[in-house]
This record gives C-alpha cells, sequence and structure tokens, in this order.
C-alpha cells in the first residue's frame, strides 16, 4: 500500500493500517482492449471497503505515468472526453480536476453523509448517455495503462493507494502505412535481420494487422521470401532473416496491394571489402514513469524500432532505490552482446543554474546513482549521496567509464560547463526539437565534441517516438549511428567516446565523412589544406548538403549558381521560439494560386496527430501544423504562364502548458506574428525567398527544387583552401526532401 499526500504527487511510502478489506477496491469495464488514440466509454467502479469514507475524504484517481489521454471534462455531454461521477451512496460529491505530476488527477470528495462499506462512486471516462463521443485513448499502446486510486477514508487527507488497481490494454489502430528497418551495411553471404512493420497513424504497430505483404525482389540482389501473410500473434510486426548475394547498394521494397500500402527500407550497403567499422543505430535516451515497465521499453527497441544499442535515462529525482536496482536488473536481462546492447544510466537532472539535464551512461553494471536531488523520491535514506551541481557530477566521474551527455530537456543544459574528458558528445535532437543553435553554442566555445540525437521519449516507443495528439513534444524522436568494429558494450562505448558518430532526426541516412583519411570524430595536427571527403545515401530525395568549417560554410551541394531548377515548387516553414526547452511554433496559413492551377502537391510527412493540411485543390491548401527547430512544407507544380502564388500565414510561439486538468498541452504564449506576400511564379528561382518572422530561424522560404541526377546519393571531395591557424571543426548537414536531417560529428583539424 501506498500513501498520496499533497494535491499533485503521488507520493509512495508504505503504510501497513489499511487493507484492501478496509480500503476497498476498484474495476473498470469493459475490459476490452483500447485502440491507441481511438473513442471509448470506461466505466471506473470503487466500491468501499470495511473503514468507510467519512464526510471530506474520498478518492483520487490519476496515472502512475505520462499519458496523453483525453482530459475529462464535465460541461459539454455531446462533446469528446464528457465525464460523470456518481454514488451509490447517501452523501453527494464535489469534483476536482487538477493538475498532476504525470497527466492529471481526479479528486471526488463525499460532502454531507458519509459512506458506507459497500457503496460505490462511479466514474464514466466518455459517457455517450446524451450523445458524446466518448473519451479519447491514449496515443500510444502499453500492456498496462493503470488507473491508480488512491483512498482517504477518514477525511485528514491522507490518500492511500489500493491494491490491485485496475488497468486496460492499449493496442495499435489499424494499419495506415508500411515500414521497413534494414540493416544499413552488410557483408555477401552473411545472414541479418530485417523488420516489416505496419504502423497506425501514430507510429504504433497494428495489433490486429493481417495483410499480405510481397517482396519486389526484381530490384535486389538480397535473398528475401516472396510474400508473408501476417499471423494474429504477429501483432503488425515481422522480423525475417536476408542475405546479400552480392555487393552493391540495395533498397528493398514492399508492398500489401489488398490495402494499398507499400514501403521502401533505407539503404543497404553491401560491399566485398567491408570497412574497417561497421554502421549501428541506437536510442540511449529516453525512459518511463515505473520501473516495472522498463523490460517493455527495452523489448520495443529490440523488437520493433530494430535498434542495435540503447539505454533508460529517467529523471534521478524520480528514481527510488528499489527502482534503481530495478532498472540494473533490466539492463542485464536485455543486454546480449552481438544482437542489443544496452547501458545502464539516468538522467541528472538539476535546474539550468546549476549545470541542467546531462544524460550519464556507465559502462560497468552495478554502479551507483548519485542524483541532482530527492524531490520525488520519499525515501531519503540516501540523500547525502547526492550531487546538486553539475560540476560535483564532473568531480565525482573523473577518469571513470562515464559518457556525460548535455541536451535541450526540461530544464537545457548551461554550456556555461564542460568537462572535455567526460563530455564527448552533445545532444542535437529529440521529440522536444530539432536544436541546431546547441551544437552552434558548443561550437562557438570551443569545445570539442560530436553529435547525437535520441528520442527522450517517455511512451514505451524506444528508437520509434512520435509526439501524440495535445502533447508537450513536437517532432519524431531521433536515433544515432556510431562506427564501432563490434556490436559489444565496450566497443559501442569507445565509440562514442572517440565521437565516432552521428545523429538523425530519425531516418537511417549514410553519413560517413573523412578529412586526409582521418575518420569522423577524430582529431589531428596539419599544416597542408586538408581534403576532406564526403558520403551521403539518403532515404530520400538530398535536398542539401553543407560541409562546414567551424560555424562557416565552406562547401555546398548542389551549388544553386550552376544547377538547374526544376518546375517544382517548394515552400516550407519552420524555426522554434527561443533557446530553451518547451519551444515551438504553431503555424496556420494558406496558399492560394492565382491565374493558374497547381498540380501534383507533394507534403512533407507531419509528427504530431493534431497537425493537418486541409482543403487541397487545384487553387491552394491550408495548413496547421507545429515546429521546433524543424521544418514542414510541400512541393507542387503550377501551370499557367502568369501564375502567381499568395501565402498568409500566422506564426504562434508555444509552450508546455499545464492545463485545469493537468494535461501538458501545447498552448500559445505570445501574440501571433503574420505575414502575407505573393509571388509570381515564374520568377521563383533557385536561390530561396525568405521571410524572416523571428528567432530561433522562424521563417517562410520559397524556391524552384534544384535537378539531381542521383537524387538521393552524392559523393564529393573538398580541399579547403581557406585553412586556418587553430582548431578547424569540420562537420556535415544534411537536408532530405522529407525534411529528416542528419548531421556528423566534426573531424579537428588542427594547424600551428
Amino acid at each position: 500500500m501506498h500513501e498520496l499526500t499533497g494535491e499533485c504527487e503521488f507520493n509512495t511510502v508504505d503504510h501497513d493500517e489499511q487493507t484492501k478489506e478496509t480500503l476497498g477496491e476498484a474495476s473498470i469495464t469493459p475490459r476490452e482492449m483500447a485502440i491507441a488514440g481511438g473513442f471509448g466509454s470506461w466505466r471506473l467502479t470503487f466500491r468501499v471497503g470495511a473503514s468507510g469514507v467519512r464526510c471530506g475524504g474520498g478518492i483520487k484517481v490519476g496515472t502512475d505515468s505520462d499519458t496523453d489521454w483525453g482530459l475529462p471534462q464535465f460541461h459539454d455531454p455531446t462533446g469528446p472526453n464528457y465525464m460523470t461521477v456518481s454514488t451509490s451512496g447517501k452523501g453527494r460529491l464535489s469534483i476536482v480536476l487538477g493538475p498532476g505530476l504525470y497527466s492529471h488527477w481526479l479528486r471526488v470528495t463525499v460532502l454531507e453523509y458519509p459512506l458506507e462499506e459497500g457503496d460505490e462512486i462511479t466514474l464514466v471516462y466518455g459517457d455517450r448517455d446524451l450523445g458524446g463521443p466518448g473519451s479519447t485513448a491514449q496515443t500510444f499502446a502499453e500492456e498496462k495503462r493503470y488507473f491508480r486510486v488512491y483512498v482517504d477514508s477518514r477525511g485528514d487527507g491522507r490518500f492511500i493507494e489500493i491494491v490491485d488497481p485496475p488497468s486496460l490494454r492499449v493496442i495499435g489502430g489499424s494499419a495506415e502505412r508500411l515500414s521497413i528497418i534494414a540493416p544499413s551495411e552488410i557483408s555477401v553471404g552473411k545472414d541479418y535481420r530485417l523488420v516489416v512493420r505496419a504502423l497506425d497513424r501514430f507510429g504504433n504497430p497494428s495489433y490486429a494487422y493481417d495483410g499480405t505483404i510481397r517482396f519486389d525482389l526484381s530490384k535486389t540482389g538480397v535473398l528475401l521470401p516472396r510474400e508473408y501473410v501476417f499471423r494474429p500473434d504477429d501483432h503488425g510486426v515481422r522480423e525475417f532473416t536476408v542475405q546479400a548475394l552480392e555487393s552493391g547498394l540495395y533498397r528493398i521494397c514492399v508492398d500489401d496491394e489488398k490495402n494499398g500500402l507499400e514501403a521502401t527500407s533505407n539503404p543497404v550497403l553491401c560491399q566485398a571489402e567491408p570497412h574497417r567499422f561497421s554502421l549501428f543505430w541506437g536510442d540511449i535516451h529516453g525512459q518511463v514513469g515505473r520501473a516495472e515497465k522498463i523490460p517493455e521499453y527495452f523489448r520495443f527497441g529490440r523488437d520493433v524500432s530494430a535498434l542495435d544499442y540503447a539505454s533508460h535515462q529517467r529523471n534521478d529525482h524520480e528514481v527510488s532505490v528499489g527502482d534503481w536496482e530495478e532498472t540494473k536488473r533490466a539492463v542485464k536481462e536485455y543486454n546480449k552482446q552481438g544482437r542489443y546492447v544496452v547501458f545502464l544510466g539516468y538522467e541528472w537532472s538539476g535546474e539550468h543554474s546549476v549545470g541542467g539535464d546531462h544524460n550519464v551512461y556507465f559502462l560497468a553494471d552495478n554502479q551507483p546513482i548519485r542524483r541532482s536531488g530527492h524531490e520525488l523520491v520519499e525515501d531519503k535514506t540516501d540523500v547525502e549521496t547526492d550531487l546538486s551541481h553539475i560540476t560535483d557530477l564532473y568531480r565525482e566521474f573523473k577518469g571513470s567509464n562515464v559518457i556525460i551527455v548535455p541536451h535541450v530537456g526540461g530544464r537545457p543544459a548551461n554550456l556555461v560547463f564542460h568537462d572535455s574528458e567526460l563530455e564527448p558528445l552533445i545532444e542535437v535532437h529529440s521529440t522536444h526539437g530539432t536544436f541546431e543553435w546547441f551544437l552552434r553554442e558548443a561550437l562557438e566555445r570551443g569545445y570539442k565534441v560530436g553529435f547525437i540525437a535520441g528520442s527522450d521519449d517517455y511512451k514505451l516507443r524506444l528508437g520509434g517516438a512520435y509526439p501524440g495528439m495535445g502533447d508537450r513534444r513536437f517532432v519524431r524522436g531521433g536515433l544515432t549511428a556510431v562506427y564501432a568494429d563490434e556490436l559489444r558494450r565496450e566497443n559501442i562505448f569507445k565509440a562514442l567516446k572517440a565521437r565516432r558518430c552521428y545523429a538523425t532526426t530519425g531516418d537511417r541516412i549514410i553519413l560517413r565523412t573523412s578529412a586526409d583519411d582521418h575518420v569522423m570524430g577524430e582529431e589531428y595536427v596539419s599544416e597542408a589544406p586538408p581534403i576532406i571527403t564526403v558520403q551521403v545515401i539518403g532515404t530520400d530525395v538530398i535536398e542539401k548538403v553543407k560541409l562546414f568549417r567551424n560555424l562557416e560554410v565552406v562547401y555546398e551541394l548542389p551549388n544553386t549558381a550552376s544547377t538547374r531548377s526544376s518546375s517544382r515548387t517548394k515552400i516550407t516553414w519552420g524555426g522554434a521560439s527561443r533557446r530553451w526547452s518547451y519551444s515551438g511554433v504553431l503555424w496556420d496559413g494558406e496558399l492560394r494560386v492565382l491565374n493558374g492551377k497547381m498540380t501534383m502537391p507533394e507534403f512533407m510527412p507531419l509528427d504530431r496527430g493534431d497537425e493537418r493540411y486541409d482543403e487541397v485543390s487545384e487553387t491552394g491548401f491550408k495548413w496547421s501544423t507545429f515546429t521546433c527547430g524543424d521544418t514542414d512544407g510541400a512541393s507542387f507544380t503550377v501551370d499557367g504562364e502568369d501564375a502567381e502564388i499568395v501565402v498568409v500565414c500566422s506564426s504562434i510561439p508555444v509552450t508546455m502548458f499545464v492545463a485545469g486538468g493537468g494535461n501538458r498541452l501545447c498552448m500559445p504564449i505570445d501574440q501571433a506574428d503574420r505575414a502575407s506576400f505573393h509571388l509570381r511564379v515564374k520568377e521563383i528561382g533557385s536561390t530561396p525567398t525568405v521571410v524572416d518572422i523571428g528567432p530561433i530561424d522562424r521563417r517562410i522560404t520559397v524556391y524552384r527544387i534544384a535537378e539531381s541526377e542521383t537524387p538521393r546519393e552524392c559523393i564529393f571531395r573538398f580541399v579547403d583552401d581557406g585553412f586556418r591557424p587553430g582548431i578547424n571543426a569540420y562537420w556535415v548537414s544534411v537536408v532530405q526532401s522529407n525534411g529528416e536531417m542528419a548531421w556528423s560529428s566534426p573531424i579537428y583539424v588542427v594547424r600551428s
């Protein structure tokens, strides 16, 4: 049993005086599985135990971890998420919906008459009796979504958690797309795993998918089955063994003709003579609210996201002694050398002024946790081990096999503080947003760091995180590619320490850089101008590759001055509202075509469930999307000699907002900035027309797409005659037409 004190926190302490019989019990009906993001109606019933419930007492119902389940409302019985609360006893009920540590809690207080043993309190989530559609389930699948019930039987404000709280299983909905994850680099004749997934609109595996998929064997030199019929126990995910018959570059295609679904894999590079280092993919930044769910989290990363390596990074001020022991047990269980490498770690979560959020990764097992504080940990017996400043953390782990990574989380890392030995990396992207400004600040300060990305997921979708509905996250989670000589914990750790890695926004783009035969992440001394070699193999059309020396672009593909423009026009909008966490922008806009006709529109993928492109026709379209350092947009062709496009768009800075019921919604924080302009289509060129709106890189861009003979692959060499004395950090950024990005860790060339 656990005790609940205070209005907003589910504090957990042992309490021996109450039992199931005295407190009462709760149940939820119907017990059928809930569809992620779908409507339903659920009845939660609490039956009072032998202790009864005095006047002023009552119950609280809340979740035990983050969720974007629909926020209950009590004023519109015909609207979504309408809730009713009633009792079979004599007493009246008072209902308060309040902000909680995670999503929301509901407090029901008994008035006038106490409740006796056997009386019931009933909460109907999504009451449909008066015509409402029901309650919206959370957008992510989960084996057990608990509804935690706490009871104050005495009316003294002390709430005790009941045993065996009711739960629902949440599953993925109908399949809306196929996805294939293949190994990025393979050797001839060796077996590798390939994962085919049928995903719903929120990125969950489709639980009931039973389609027949067919592999296109005409376009690959890879040994594959011809077709496969998904079985009920596949639940939308199936692993296959593949083998390359000859060297080459492959993209594996599959389709489900009956359901109108198709997919192409990430690029697969098979070489007769493999590189010295192999390419492995991982997500080492994410967490779940309760330690008992860590195994489910790791299984998703291994089986659904097909990761090679992973970690669990829960905020330290939420980790009890028991949670840490459970974390260590799960890491040991799931770490399988050569198959799936798992690192022990946690997130040091000090406020920005004392360092901000930093992820801590251990090479070894059985390491102690050294927290920034115990704010949400009830057991204070080890509080003396806390390290309250980031410099204390540096001193504690100096000389240890530990990697510390600053990132832009709930408390953005303060780059005033840095330890060059312990901090070889910084995180440039997560579901919080794309933070190239963070990368640039590190280089401006002269730090020699590599670049990684992760999900910062909290919804059990390690390696495949998407923001949900009304959520405080803005973009899809990222991945980190590592070049290592073997898939073992020691080798992956060594590669990360050596900065032999790069970041992507989630797509498995192949990116290799070298300078005078020195690989990504290395540092060396040279007096001659370095020869930089870059190879990019994209998952979509490569729109831009930029080679930087420190913060200056020294080479760019395509060269807009010498590249022919195609007939297609592209408009993008993007940026962030500030250099901080939860710094999104809401874009509401419209593009109209005058004196012409728009044809063949293609829209960049959207990440959140509440984003949309609307009213698409020959005369234009509308949009409502969120960005946070990334971009959204569309490309199209316009017919008509005198055609013009007219754009009207508002951009509204938004941030996390804890609503009255506790949902962490993205809400406006400033007045909308509005932009309006028109362009003659025949005057639009490959040099972008840019409408600057504000920081950070908040802008609308219109340009003609450049033609390319090899749109998904490029390789080039560049001799930097502008090589300067001091430290020259050479790194590459890649942008694809679908908005996906990649950043290589720098090669540091020192000229005396």
